[in-house]
């Protein structure tokens, strides 16, 4: 997800926290991310026999339709591959951070496993996994429609909200070198408002000024942030 120049107070909040790398909480974040996931689909399966919303829209089957596992895996993608690469981008002065903390928090985690060299690399991680855990799903027939029509949901969220990052210029680092595993450069300026504006100040791209969280806008659907950093932070 991006934040774009400025930020509602609301969202803005949570980055303004992080003040150092060490403010972030890796541990926490990847047991939260990397277990979300799985923990929907079985709670989406289980309420099935006692709230099937999802026979509402889609028909009863343990796995998905062929389009619909097109839909959620490029919806998936684009959000997570064009977050990663956003990070390459070079754009003077930084902008763009990433607004979820607890993304921000699974990245470092990965780095500091030593499986990954950059938060380019650790991002591909995160959306490997999330797509081993959707096809392993679909593959053992472990979802319901209820579940289908929940990762259909945040795919298209995931997809609203984080499209921007590929359009950041200028950026060097493509599609093909995301999905030749190339690691591009270490961005730990992008986890935070404050790192980023410690990074421009650093580099002289901008004076330092008290920042006023009241001066933070948000970019478009904002409540689409919101909801999902506080109930599926993917």
């Amino acid at each position: 997800m991006v934040i774009v120049a400025s930020f509602e107070e609301d969202l803005a909040a949570e980055s303004m926290k992080i003040q150092t790398l060490d403010d972030l909480e890796p541990g926490q974040s990847a047991a939260i991310i990397l277990t979300m996931l799985p923990i929907q689909i079985f709670l989406m399966n289980y309420i099935t026999d006692y709230y099937n919303f999802g026979g509402w829209i889609l028909p009863k089957g343990n796995r998905f339709r062929w389009w619909e596992l097109v839909f959620v895996i490029v919806g998936f993608t684009i959000d997570d591959s064009c977050t990663a690469i956003g990070m390459q981008a070079e754009e003077v002065p930084m902008v763009n951070v990433e607004g979820n903390v607890q993304m921000a928090g699974l990245m470092q985690w990965w780095i500091k496993q030593g499986w990954a060299k950059t938060e380019t690399a650790a991002h591909r991680l995160t959306w490997l996994v999330f797509m081993g855990t959707i096809c392993t799903a679909n593959y053992f027939g472990w979802l319901s429609a209820n579940s289908r029509v929940l990762l259909m949901f945040f795919a298209a969220m995931k997809t609203w909200a984080g499209y921007a990052w590929c359009d950041i210029k200028p950026n060097n680092f493509s599609h093909s070198d995301f999905y030749t595993f190339k690691d591009g450069r270490p961005t730990p300026e992008r986890m935070s408002l404050p790192l980023r504006d410690a990074y421009n100040i650093e580099k002289g791209y901008i004076k330092p000024k008290r920042r006023r969280l009241t001066e933070t806008r948000s970019t478009g659907a904002a409540w689409i942030s919101r909801f999902l950093f506080n109930i599926f932070p993917i």
